[in-house]
């Protein structure tokens, strides 16, 4: 963790957990004090209450922020998914008065074509007397973790409930999440239709589920937010730019957003 020299801080000591890890600081600013820990779950591991209360609770009248990969998926954070972990840390957040926040767009975009981009980096806090907010930035490092920049809002904002999200059409058929200016398609197949979709015209898709689908940007076996394409690597590049990148690939031709 890296604190500017000038924010009065101090190392806080290691906190014994079985399933998780996670290095700490508390730093003093504006009369408050805020104790702010690196947290990293590995995907193989069992969520434990003791270790949330352990991490949470050692000081409990203490302001929180334990920020990073927590490798949970829950709806209430914006993920796509959830399970029985992800779970218990809603129902555990909810019984001992903390929150989790999550970003609006997916931090993790998987090498795995048949995984699709979630939200997993988030941030677990309490006592805050701040807003809390979450942005996901631009990966200059090609990581499969997008970098996210979290910004505690000390001042008053006026804050109007927000308004309930619809799920996303682009996830509904595994389209690429990272706005990609191509229409929507069947994953599967290519055509401009939802597969397995009440509102689906062209019925399921004819293309079987044991056969990859193409990327929608260039033609090649993986998904469209692969590190590696080609042409996501000049979408990235032309986005930083303020321009937009075109696909003249012969190969993507009636591949109108075939990704997963």
């Amino acid at each position: 963790m890296l604190v500017k020299r000038r924010i009065l801080h101090q190392p806080l000591p290691n906190i014994q957990l079985e399933f998780m890890t996670a290095l700490g600081v508390e730093i003093s600013t504006l009369g408050h004090s805020l104790r702010l820990y690196a947290e990293y779950t590995p995907p193989s591991s069992i969520l434990k209450t003791a270790d949330l209360t352990r991490l949470l609770f050692a000081a409990p009248d203490s302001a929180i922020v334990a920020a990073g990969d927590w490798n949970c998926k829950h709806q209430a954070w914006n993920s796509c998914t959830s399970n029985t972990a992800e779970n218990r840390l809603l129902r555990h957040a909810e019984s001992n008065d903390y929150a989790v926040t999550g970003p609006d767009t997916p931090t993790h975009y998987p090498d795995n074509p048949n995984h699709s981009p979630d939200v997993i980096d988030l941030a677990v806090h309490k006592c805050l007397d701040a807003r809390l907010q979450l942005k996901v930035l631009l990966d200059e490092m090609q990581s499969d973790h997008q970098p996210v920049l979290l910004t505690l809002e000390r001042r008053p904002i006026s804050v109007q409930a927000p308004t309930p999200r619809p799920k996303d059409e682009g996830r509904k058929c595994r389209h690429s999440s990272h706005k990609c200016h191509r229409g929507q398609a069947a994953v599967r197949c290519g055509e401009p239709h939802k597969p397995n979709l009440p509102d689906c015209t062209a019925g399921d898709c004819p293309r079987p589920r044991e056969e990859p689908a193409p990327c929608a940007n260039c033609g090649g076996a993986h998904h469209a937010n692969l590190q590696s394409c080609p042409v996501f690597k000049k979408e990235i590049i032309n986005k930083r730019d303020g321009t937009m990148a075109v696909n003249s690939n012969e190969n993507n031709k009636g591949r109108r957003g075939a990704t997963l």
